[in-house]
């Protein structure tokens, strides 16, 4: 009988090291960005590069930024890169001058989520300025804010990567370099795990990594990832969740503005093994932190994208295949299925209860394979609608055809872009196809989509996939 002991020890081996197992999991986002940090007018402390000191300027523009919680007063506090913006200072070699300061922005509430309003977070006195940093390059790029044993360590570029630190978070006394490389270095990102501290910053096109036991003596450097294409990696941030690390990235190759909101993840079993990593896709933000509220709500932000300042989404992890999370560009063919991320009631709307789930088996839309191998969307029903985030590279007349799939019975649909109808409500005669639509007018920029359905016979509404094809196109003028 000692086989059966052995072999009840061995079940039960497996079964408690299953239940430690990592469970892969994909950021997506749960809500639309709202946002929460609108930079008001200041002086300008010099010294400038376009910008004049002394001089009071309306409008500012921030970018990489970080949040952290004040441990003694329950608020939380907001440092960025910022500078003077407006006529004569936005042009050309404007996008990194004058950012010689940080910003200094706090919530107007003790919880994130009291704090999850528009335009709520109140500016404070910027801090860092170059007076205060002798003897240190001029610049001050993607500050990141860490708390240890009493102490606030606030790392920043570019060039070396310098340190100051603060007790209040209001009072700031730079250190120097926490160690010297070159003028590409710059955007670190500090984390603690596994009983070490990891930075990760940039360096060049790609992404560099060092450790550190104190926050004060670190590693020599080794290079994580390196950009495979024309532009470079920006903004790196990493988080662990249920055994993995998550690092997301935004790429700059100056084909979608200064400000990029092409962010890319990748999951690694290790804080080092990106390279080897599984790449989910990209998720649709600007120089991102991902912020973990009181009630474990989890959100994340976005600067000067989609709209000016600072603003945040919540964001969700789900279990399950992975769909990578997408925009698509018009002119061009959208799949039906790669609607967005984040569920019913964002990504889309049905109250039916799907029974056919060949693809995206986590959501609740009836999809099925077609003879060509395609996926087609089935059974939508009134009211129901789909979600896409779309970039429009050109302002123009656009005609939209859309592939039904199969032979649908009579129905309406119509087309919306950013709450606003492009479309009236378009006829679905029986037993057709395809249907189209020409003169629909759309502007150049990133929006959502949406395919609303009006009416529908009992079987319901189904989609392959759908067009936009130029007509004639306006150009943008800067």
């Amino acid at each position: 009988m000692r086989w059966i002991y052995i072999l009840t020890y061995i079940l039960l081996q497996h079964t408690m090291l299953s239940a430690q197992e990592p469970v892969p999991l994909v950021p997506m986002l749960q809500s639309s960005y709202k946002r929460i940090y609108n930079p008001k007018g200041d002086i300008f402390k010099g010294p400038g590069d376009l910008a004049t000191a002394g001089k009071f300027y309306k409008d500012w523009a921030p970018n990489d930024h970080t949040f952290i919680k004040n441990k003694a007063t329950g608020k939380w506090h907001l440092f960025g890169i910022t500078r003077p913006a407006g006529p004569g200072i936005n042009s050309g070699k404007a996008v990194h001058a004058d950012e010689y300061q940080s910003l200094h922005a706090v919530s107007p509430a003790n919880t994130f989520l009291a704090s999850y309003q528009k335009n709520s977070w109140v500016d404070l006195p910027k801090v860092l300025t170059p007076d205060s940093r002798p003897g240190q390059i001029r610049y001050l790029w993607a500050p990141h804010v860490v708390f240890k044993k009493g102490l606030y360590y606030m790392f920043y570029g570019p060039g070396n990567i310098y340190y100051a630190t603060s007790y209040n978070l209001n009072n700031w006394t730079s250190k120097g370099a926490s160690f010297l490389d070159s003028l590409a270095t710059r955007d670190p990102y500090v984390q603690f795990f596994d009983g070490q501290y990891h930075l990760y910053y940039c360096k060049g096109e790609g992404i560099s990594h060092r450790t550190s036991p104190d926050l004060l003596h670190w590693s020599a450097p080794t290079e994580l990832l390196k950009l495979e294409q024309k532009g470079s990696m920006e903004s790196p941030f990493v988080v662990y969740r249920s055994g993995y690390y998550y690092l997301f990235w935004t790429i700059y190759d100056g084909s979608n503005t200064a400000f990029d909101w092409r962010t890319t993840v990748v999951r690694s079993k290790t804080p080092t093994g990106f390279a080897k990593g599984e790449t989910l896709g990209i998720i649709l933000t600007h120089a991102p932190e991902i912020i973990v509220a009181e009630n474990q709500q989890e959100y994340i932000s976005s600067v000067a994208w989609p709209f000016k300042g600072i603003s945040v989404a919540k964001l969700g992890w789900t279990k399950g295949p992975v769909f990578p999370v997408t925009y698509h560009t018009v002119p061009g063919e959208i799949e039906a299925v790669n609607y967005d991320n984040g569920g019913n009631g964002f990504a889309y709307q049905t109250k039916n209860i799907a029974t056919k789930k060949l693809f995206r088996p986590s959501d609740n839309i009836n999809i099925i394979k077609l003879p060509d191998s395609a996926y087609c969307i089935t059974g939508l029903q009134q009211n129901d609608w789909l979600q896409y985030t779309v970039h429009i590279q050109k302002t123009g007349k656009y005609s939209l055809g859309i592939n039904l799939g199969l032979k649908n019975t009579v129905g309406r649909l119509h087309v919306q872009l950013k709450n606003k109808a492009l479309t009236n409500s378009i006829l679905i005669p029986a037993q057709t196809t395809s249907i189209k639509k020409g003169g629909i007018w759309l502007t150049a920029g990133t929006h959502q989509l949406r395919i609303i359905i009006d009416e529908a016979s009992p079987g319901g509404i189904n989609i392959k996939s759908f067009k936009f094809i130029n007509i004639n196109y306006v150009k943008r003028h800067h």
